[in-house]
């Protein structure tokens, strides 16, 4: 699975977010798509949503998770490793992927029923 892209996409997000880049690393996020148990269609849907080559989705998931992270830090404060911010950005940002993988579904059944 591509959990570096998706790490270099989470990490990219927080760049402009003060005391948030670097406290979730690339196994935490590993962790986290290991406790969802996707089933296979799901994982082949994230490898597709990040191979799409216009990349609308995969920007938006970037673009959502980067405001929710900035609100998140604002009501927080700055943050420390064994900070609870830690989960909560863990859970917005597998949420929103789950919400993206939805999405990119619901985008390919309308393409194919649509001939498109």
């Amino acid at each position: 699975m591509h959990t570096k892209t998706l790490f270099e996409i989470y990490e990219s997000s927080l760049e402009n977010t003060e005391g948030l880049s670097g406290l979730v690393t690339e196994a935490d996020l590993e962790e986290a798509i290991a406790k969802k148990k996707y089933d296979v269609q799901d994982l082949a849907l994230i490898e597709a949503l990040i191979n799409d080559e216009e990349k609308h989705l995969l920007d938006s998931l970037k673009e959502n998770f980067e405001e929710l992270s900035k609100d998140l830090a604002k009501k927080n404060g700055p943050a420390t490793e064994t900070d609870p911010l830690k989960k909560q950005l863990l859970e917005i940002f597998m949420s929103n992927l789950e919400y993206y993988i939805d999405l990119f579904y619901n985008s390919l059944l309308n393409r194919h029923f649509a001939g498109g």
